[in-house]
């Protein structure tokens, strides 16, 4: 039997294309599954700040932690290894998923978004915004600072690119899901502090 030995190395390189269209798929789906379980940690804090501030109610907090976990998957199959850590200098450049594969991290990121904001939308128009009790007015100077606290974490995290936790520093270029993470939950924070103070 005669084989062409023209198709041969063809064939070979096809069949090695295959397999890292396989294997990147592969990591796609660990790197979102991934992230989701992270999501669900990070979803359940800022779940907990909403509730305890009266932005939604305790039935509405599962949606919170889904989509914001949603969105935490959809940002780790984006961008693959880099959501964790730094490119290595002894390790080649990492090829970017898919087009089909980061367009369902787009797709799962809006559908977390979505999920997040309906209920809460749906609180504050049901429900108005959060209501408390009138304070004094030294409570609401000592709101006032503590909500200045997280808003210059934010303001130092956006301009820097560090953050500070009680960790170490946390770099936006080593490992930008957990930057974005501290920037996220120091917003809520904010957030919460301004509803306990305005309302």
């Amino acid at each position: 039997m005669n084989r062409d030995p023209a198709s041969h190395p063809r064939s070979e390189a096809a069949d090695r294309e295959q397999t890292k269209r396989c294997v990147d798929w592969l990591a796609w789906s660990l790197q979102l599954l991934l992230g989701f379980l992270v999501g669900c940690g990070v979803g359940y804090v800022v779940a907990r700040l909403l509730f305890r501030s009266s932005f939604i109610g305790f039935d509405q907090m599962l949606l919170i932690i889904a989509g914001v976990a949603l969105c935490c998957g959809a940002f780790t199959s984006f961008y693959g290894n880099r959501a964790w850590m730094a490119p290595s200098i002894f390790v080649g450049p990492e090829s970017p998923p898919p087009r089909k594969a980061r367009t369902c991290s787009i797709i799962i990121g809006s559908i977390g978004v979505a999920v997040v904001l309906i209920p809460l939308t749906l609180h504050v128009i049901s429900a108005g915004w959060p209501t408390h009790a009138p304070s004094a007015r030294g409570f609401d100077v000592f709101l006032l600072l503590m909500g200045a606290f997280p808003g210059f974490l934010i303001i130092h995290a956006l301009r820097k690119g560090t953050g500070f936790w009680r960790f170490g520093i946390i770099d936006r270029e080593e490992k930008p899901l957990f930057f974005w993470i501290y920037v996220l939950l120091n917003a809520v924070a904010v957030l919460c502090i301004l509803a306990a103070m305005l309302w």
